[in-house]
C-alpha cells in the first residue's frame, strides 16, 4: 500500500512524492541486502524510539 496513508494501493503516491510506496521500501531493502519486511520493521523501530 502507499505506506504512509494505508490506501491499499502499493505504488500510488497520490500525485505527491512525499508518500512512501511499497516499491521504495523494496528498493531500500535491496540496497541494504535485507528483506522488505525487515526494512519496514526497521522503519517502525526508528519512529518508536
Amino acid at each position: 500500500m502507499c505506506a504512509s496513508c494505508g490506501c491499499g494501493q502499493p505504488n500510488e503516491q497520490h500525485e505527491d512524492s512525499s508518500h512512501i510506496t511499497g516499491q521504495q521500501i523494496q528498493e531500500a531493502a535491496s540496497s541494504a541486502g535485507i528483506s522488505a519486511e525487515q526494512a519496514a520493521q526497521n522503519m517502525l523501530d526508528s519512529v518508536r524510539n
